[in-house]
């Protein structure tokens, strides 16, 4: 059974296992010195030192224009810092380079939610439970959506 496939499973060990299994295959897209570099940075993000961590994102997007998870971490980085729009444009491009990646989807969907942008994060969110449907915040930030546009 494919990885995408295990996460509509019923059975919540088999959703868990491929979960992590697409996270593993994701950081290792780009191979392991950009892994290392991923991990650095995301370290720094985690320490707060969101400068450097920008930094350690863009040399590793600059060096690899492909690396979708570069882009994502790069996102989340954004987002934590409240640039929903420089977050939404790196979170655009991981999809295009990874359309099941279902943390972009869900990331995109809180950046349209953080601007009050109601109309465009439902879709996002929709999308994110496509690929993940037991993903309950995804389920509980489309409610939300539809509370607030109503």
């Amino acid at each position: 059974m494919g990885l995408l496939k295990a996460l509509r499973q019923d059975n919540e060990r088999v959703r868990l296992h491929a979960t992590r299994a697409l996270w593993q295959r994701w950081y290792a897209e780009a191979g392991p010195e950009a892994e290392r570099q991923l991990l650095a940075g995301t370290a720094s993000m985690e320490q707060q030192r969101f400068a450097e961590a920008e930094q350690e994102f863009s040399q590793l997007i600059q060096q690899h224009p492909d690396f979708a998870e570069a882009y994502n971490k790069r996102a989340t980085l954004h987002y934590i810092c409240h640039r929903y729009d420089r977050s939404l444009r790196d979170c655009h491009r991981v999809v295009e380079l990874n359309p099941h990646h279902f943390g972009a989807w869900h990331g995109m969907g809180l950046c349209y939610f953080a601007l009050d942008r109601y109309p465009e994060a439902l879709p996002a969110f929709r999308r994110a439970l496509e690929i993940q449907p037991f993903a309950q915040i995804n389920q509980a930030m489309s409610l939300e959506c539809l509370v607030r546009m109503s």
